[in-house]
């Protein structure tokens, strides 16, 4: 899939993301992509469809509508792209006829295998609010949460335990959503107030393969 896979136009771009769209949604359960991810773009593209027919309307359309179109517009492509890149474009499910109302072009059907991150995670916990954390995905060789050789962006791990208890088990962990940029938030429930957050974290190609696991961090819910 290339840079500029989307159309430029703007009256190639809005036939084609509502077709891609539909598409996305009418075929979610098909591809195996759970429902809400296609929905947590709905907010943004329902945003410029609106915009869009305001703008496009030569008897009404002022500058106003046409500023707030290409706003629209410039918020939804990158959440497109993002879900495309996470859901579609690798996912074996879908159709190489799929794949081409998406943009994305299958070549051929060999698959030029990704490298896995080799890379050790470290996390590092702020409190940015009350049961809020923000968790900072850093590459143990350099510090910096720039993705290392072959990987796309990571992954946390949480577990909640009782204050100075670690789990007793790998499946206490439950998986976080995937952050390109090595950025999370965490949001706990009030009731787990006092309890232990054990965090850790994994880089992951943009494939989902996964590489080690970095050291376990702790904190304090509150």
């Amino acid at each position: 899939m290339g840079k500029d896979f989307i159309p430029r136009s703007t009256a190639r771009f809005t036939e084609y993301i509502k077709v891609a769209f539909k598409k996305a949604q009418d075929n979610a359960e098909a591809y195996g992509v759970d429902f809400a991810k296609v929905e947590a773009v709905a907010p943004a593209y329902n945003r410029f469809v609106a915009a869009e027919a305001q703008a496009a309307n030569p008897d009404t359309a002022t500058t106003g509508h046409r500023r707030e179109r290409d706003e629209a517009r410039r918020a939804l492509e990158p959440a497109w792209r993002k879900f495309l890149n996470a859901h579609i474009r690798y996912n074996e499910r879908v159709s190489a006829a799929d794949l081409e109302v998406f943009g994305i072009k299958r070549s051929d059907g060999a698959r030029t295998p990704a490298g896995v991150p080799d890379a050790i995670p470290l996390v590092a916990l702020t409190r940015v609010g009350a049961f809020r954390f923000e968790a900072h995905v850093l590459d143990s060789a350099t510090g910096k949460t720039k993705n290392p050789l072959h990987a796309a962006g990571s992954n946390l791990y949480v577990a909640i335990t009782d204050l100075d208890k670690e789990p007793g088990r790998e499946d206490e962990f439950h998986k976080r959503d995937f952050a390109s940029g090595n950025k999370h938030v965490l949001e706990f429930a009030r009731e787990q107030k006092g309890k232990q957050a054990n965090v850790y974290a994994r880089y992951s190609n943009a494939h989902g393969k996964e590489g080690p696991e970095g050291a376990t961090e702790v904190v304090v819910i509150s």
